[in-house]
């Protein structure tokens, strides 16, 4: 920091030493400034050219320019600081571990599994009149809508083939009173209870049903002169219906396509059982073979073409043998039930 001296002061000065020592010719004035830090004072001294006489010192306050201060600078806190104020993200919240809950990407175990079906399931399929059981809901107003949980019947309205092995296409009925429909609809006559039902003609719904393993499916099959219940899924179904197709084509399909009599085909097939087409055993049992199939339930075929008349008998595909019966809605989840067993 710079200090300045006003010249003005030493006029000042001077004038007092005149006074006070007259000015003599023979004095002198002389000055000394302090070369001290800042703060210092300015001496300024007469003394006289002899010995005898000394002027007393006379101290005169130094005038400094006002120094304006520079407050420090501030500094920025440093970016690390700032990211250690920084919010916690809720990424990791986000990534809802959640979101994997794939226990229905697992889908239905694989494999036929004996057991029981849900009440209804099983009615009409081979009644000639109405049942006792419970009506089907309403179908919703939106024909795109799910169907209300509760049973009906239903059936393939075209045949699985190979070339889409992994859809059906169903035609889905309601199920409803005999004390609505009337004798002419449950054909026998009454009185009827509410708990007396069978098919309505109409409304329909159709539906393509995909045959994979979140699909549920149970199949009613014969064995032994005794209907055999199995549960599985839509894949297990699917494998079920290529291996009675591939069988049916090799043993059965080929040779009535070639002509030969159905009367001989079961004759040979009797004598020498090939692709899973076993004889009926006990041979009272009401039919013709059951076809087998890995741990799925056998298939009891009580002939071996369809009909349509005398001269027209064509070739059973898979849905043909085996028949479907109904869908069963489960907590908005819809389930098939099939059936292969004996027809009276």
């Amino acid at each position: 920091m710079r200090r300045v001296i006003r010249r003005p002061a030493l006029v000042v000065v001077c004038a007092m030493a005149l006074v006070a020592a007259g000015c003599a010719d023979n004095q002198s004035v002389s000055a000394t400034r302090s070369n001290d830090a800042v703060g210092a004072t300015a001496v300024v001294s007469t003394t006289a050219m002899t010995d005898s006489t000394v002027a007393p010192a006379i101290e005169v306050p130094t005038t400094y320019v006002p120094v304006t201060t520079v407050a420090p600078t501030t500094e920025a806190p440093p970016v690390t600081e700032a990211a250690a104020t920084t919010a916690p993200t809720t990424a990791p919240t986000t990534v809802v571990t959640e979101a994997p809950t794939t226990t229905v990407a697992a889908g239905i175990p694989s494999g036929w599994v004996e057991g029981s079906f849900p009440e209804g399931s099983m009615a009409g399929c081979c009644e000639y009149s109405y049942w006792t059981g419970t009506p089907s809901p309403a179908f919703p107003d939106d024909p795109a809508a799910p169907l209300a949980d509760g049973v009906y019947t239903a059936a393939v309205v075209a045949p699985w083939t190979a070339a889409q092995p992994n859809q059906l296409s169903i035609e889905v009925r309601r199920i409803e009173q005999c004390t609505i429909l009337g004798e002419a609809a449950c054909i026998e006559p009454g009185p009827y209870v509410d708990t007396d039902v069978i098919t309505a003609d109409s409304p329909t719904r159709t539906l393509t049903v995909a045959l994979d393993d979140t699909l549920a499916v149970g199949l009613s099959g014969f064995d032994n002169c005794r209907s055999l219940s199995k549960s599985a899924n839509g894949n297990d179904l699917v494998a079920l219906f290529a291996a009675f197709d591939s069988a049916y084509r090799s043993e059965i399909g080929s040779k009535l396509a070639a002509g030969e009599p159905e009367e001989q085909i079961a004759a040979e097939l009797t004598a020498a059982p090939a692709s899973g087409f076993e004889p009926i055993s006990p041979v009272d049992c009401g039919g013709v073979f059951v076809f087998r199939s890995g741990d799925a339930p056998p298939l009891l075929m009580q002939v071996i073409a369809g009909y349509i008349d005398d001269n027209n008998r064509p070739p059973l595909t898979p849905t043909d043998q085996i028949h479907l019966v109904s869908i069963v809605v489960t907590n908005g989840q819809p389930s098939l039930y099939f059936y292969s067993g004996f027809y009276s």
